[in-house]
């Protein structure tokens, strides 16, 4: 099966040499061997408003303890539990190892801070680094100035140590140094992870108002979805929903689509310990059949979100169709006990506002005589037309969230039909 062809490639992408060094950690500094199970800090970044979710997941992935940040979860683990959020999570969008952590006042303990950080213990001489910084708070400086302190301090204290001067590729490095000012909170670390993991690779049809599958996978875990439970998208779009549903039902870990990792250019990663972690993922995979449905009104869509089921390998548990959600009744020949979904955003101000408190009166409407007694839960960045629109219809909202999809801040809900 295509599942399996994909997980025989990966296995042969992650064959790396073997390089003999330690790696450490500077909260407190210690060395280990990459293999010996010790604990080390890290942070992962998320979607703001669902880091509870993802922290969760978290927690039952590597069974540690969790905290929130803004957009982060900060956790300890093993650097084989960190390779396994990497290739398992569905609501992460990177793993950054912690280096150093520390309160800073000014550029200097900026720069200073850095400096104290072993960076031949993981960066190769004959590698290229960049730096990516982020800053929250009051600052006499920019991201810019702390990304140059940083980058200075890393090439400054390489040719104290080793003798040579590192190269900046600031469009394709091996090694990328992620610093993260927030308020005087300083934390720098190395990313183990690349390109963002909420960027699936199984996508080939890419839909224009695409939801992002991380936030799609926290809606499915926060609509309390259970696999046996017949579960309906009725606005599909590219299959998004459906498709994660599919990967979670299966237990198929979202990181065997990728290409490459961050981690696989860092010199203290031993070259089985990837394997290993991906052969023990591999083992919870099933190929059972789950009642997953997907509906759009445009063929275009929905042979586009065929694609992308087929190329994420469960295209054969998933029923998608050309229909219209809003005449929902004439179409379902069956009670779905579960419904997710994304529907169309439109724009938030002037006369669409009535159009959009049209639409959702409509869709509430279809959705209520077709599935009554089913538990909903959508996305949306007009929640006050859908607040109103569920009053006139009868629909109580159980819970609703703030969250942040790319730069649109929108809500989601959960409420019963």
């Amino acid at each position: 099966m295509w599942i399996t062809y994909l997980l025989l490639n990966f296995f042969a992408s992650s064959r790396l040499p073997v390089l003999e060094v330690v790696v450490f950690n500077h909260q407190p500094h210690i060395t280990a061997q990459p293999r010996c199970g010790c604990l080390f800090s890290f942070y992962a970044t998320t979607n703001r408003g669902l880091e509870d979710v993802a922290a969760r997941e978290v927690e039952e992935l590597l069974g540690v303890k969790a905290s929130v940040g803004l957009g982060r979860v900060f956790f300890e683990s093993s650097l084989k539990g960190a390779l396994k959020l990497n290739l398992a999570s569905r609501m992460l969008h990177r793993v950054v190892l912690i280096l150093v952590r520390s309160t800073i006042e000014s550029l200097q303990e900026v720069y200073r801070t850095a400096a104290a950080v072993d960076y031949p213990s993981f960066i190769e001489p004959a590698q290229s680094f960049a730096v990516r910084a982020e800053r929250k708070g009051k600052h006499s400086f920019t991201s810019l100035d702390v990304a140059s302190k940083v980058g200075q301090a890393v090439i400054d204290t390489y040719m104290a140590l080793k003798g040579s001067r590192l190269k900046v590729n600031l469009d394709d490095p091996d090694v990328v140094i992620q610093c993260m000012l927030k308020e005087n909170d300083f934390t720098l670390g190395v990313d183990l992870t690349g390109p963002s993991l909420h960027m699936r690779n199984y996508r080939v049809y890419d839909h224009p108002a695409a939801l992002r599958s991380t936030i799609a996978a926290s809606m499915l875990k926060l609509s309390g979805w259970q696999d046996t439970a017949p579960l309906l998208d009725p606005m599909c779009g590219g299959g998004t929903i459906v498709i994660e549903a599919a990967l979670m039902a299966r237990k198929v870990p979202p990181g065997i689509y990728r290409k490459t990792f961050a981690y696989r250019k860092l010199c203290f990663i031993d070259k089985e310990l990837e394997a290993e972690v991906a052969e023990d993922l591999a083992e919870g995979i099933n190929f059972e059949a789950y009642p997953i449905h997907g509906l759009d009104c445009s063929a275009k869509h929905v042979q586009g979100a065929m694609l992308n089921a087929r190329s994420a390998g469960v295209d054969d548990t998933i029923k998608l169709e050309v229909g219209d959600a809003l005449r929902l009744r004439e179409i379902l020949d069956y009670q779905p006990a579960y419904l997710v979904l994304n529907p169309p955003y439109g724009v938030r101000s002037g006369p669409s506002l009535k159009r959009i408190a049209d639409f959702y009166l409509k869709l509430l409407r279809s959705l209520k005589e077709a599935a009554r007694g089913a538990r909903v839960t959508l996305i949306t960045v007009s929640y006050d037309s859908f607040l109103k629109a569920a009053s006139k219809v009868g629909v109580e909202v159980l819970w609703s969230r703030s969250v942040m999809h790319g730069s649109l801040k929108a809500s989601i809900a959960s409420f019963l039909l």
